[in-house]
């Protein structure tokens, strides 16, 4: 039995993958951020993340659809 799915994939959808070493800048990181929200978020579908801010003994975690974004510090 073959199975064939209801929808078909998008070519313009893509998905990009950012990694980094290091403690970011939550002051950098929040500029940055809200710019790419103003400038592309109604382009965004999905983002989520895990960030290591510098000077948060706690890993931040974030998700985000279109414009809208949350996040919070969790375990070490």
């Amino acid at each position: 039995m073959e199975y064939a799915s209801d929808h078909e994939h998008d070519a313009t959808v893509t998905s990009v993958g950012i990694s980094e070493t290091g403690d970011l800048d939550p002051n950098c990181l929040n500029d940055w951020l809200g710019r790419l929200l103003r400038t592309r978020g109604t382009d965004i579908f999905r983002m989520k993340g895990v960030l290591s801010l510098r000077g948060q003994p706690e890993r931040f975690v974030f998700q985000g659809v279109h414009m809208l974004f949350d996040g919070q510090p969790e375990r070490p």
